[in-house]
């Protein structure tokens, strides 16, 4: 494996192991949280949501998913392209590609009881586009809104200023949506390694269509990676023994991970357990 484009595991083992068990943890109460808000319409925005979600979703084969009513992707973040002359960059959708994308889920937002985006918060100006945009789309409908914002601790962002909309949603002045905050370290922004890969098959930074066809193409080691640890939290039997972690811990290191997994599992599973009850 190349070491400038390590896969799910090997970039994990070289983060902090404290930092990665604080956002599993993290994950767990934004769990909670979704419990909390009953049978809900799950949103998760491509591409920093899903981390977050397979992590406190957990792994099905050893728990009970989250409540939901449903489960919606939306593909309205950073995706690759190909280049006239054959590079592959990075683009973004604007506002309107961004509705359009969502209108395509316009019965599914109507017809539910409740709504529930989960996304990743820096600045807050993400999350409230796109509360927003399904404002919109969901018209007069009676049903409520609630947002679980996972908002950013690490601090060279946490610091950083909020938008005065995000702060208006998390203090409650903002009609028609009820937010809670989660604080905890966005361990997967911007690492292409964690998350799952937005293609566009154009050739433009904005593509040319108002309705974009964005294509998912899932991360299936870091999805299983986050599910395990995740379900670990809540289950002290996962930790002590091996035979479901070693799943997560089975995918191919580079050299500098390869050296140091051993320890850093370690490290990781005793900050864990510190938690488990």
């Amino acid at each position: 494996m190349s070491e400038a484009s390590p896969g799910a595991l090997d970039r994990l083992v070289r983060m902090n192991p404290t930092q990665v068990a604080s956002f599993v943890l993290s994950a767990d109460i934004v769990r909670a949280s979704v419990t909390a808000a009953g049978e809900a319409l799950l949103l998760l925005p491509e591409r920093g949501a899903l981390p977050i979600y397979w992590t406190a979703d957990g792994y099905p084969d050893e728990e009970k998913p989250m409540a939901g009513d449903g489960v919606v992707q939306l593909p309205i973040g950073t995706f690759d392209f190909m280049s006239s002359d054959a590079r592959e960059l990075k683009g973004t959708l604007n506002t309107q590609q961004k509705e359009a994308v969502v209108a395509r889920h316009r019965t599914l937002l109507t017809d539910a009881s409740r709504i529930l985006i989960i996304d990743e918060v820096q600045k807050g100006g993400t999350i409230t586009e796109l509360v927003n945009i399904v404002d919109r789309q969901r018209g007069e409908q009676p049903n409520r809104m609630y947002v679980v914002a996972a908002q950013d601790s690490r601090k060279k962002v946490s610091s950083e200023s909020k938008t005065p909309a995000y702060q208006s949603l998390v203090v409650g002045t903002r009609k028609g949506a009820t937010a809670t905050v989660v604080p905890m370290p966005l361990i997967a922004c911007d690492h292409d390694a964690l998350l799952n890969t937005l293609w566009y098959p154009g050739k433009t930074r904005v593509p040319i269509e108002i309705n974009p066809p964005i294509e998912i193409r899932p991360n299936n080691e870091a999805e299983l990676i986050f599910r395990i640890l995740g379900m670990a939290v809540r289950n002290r039997e996962a930790l002590e023994d091996t035979t479901v972690l070693d799943k997560a811990f089975s995918f191919p290191l580079g050299e500098k991970a390869s050296h140091r997994v051993e320890l850093w599992r370690e490290a990781l599973i005793t900050r864990l357990k510190t938690k488990v009850t």
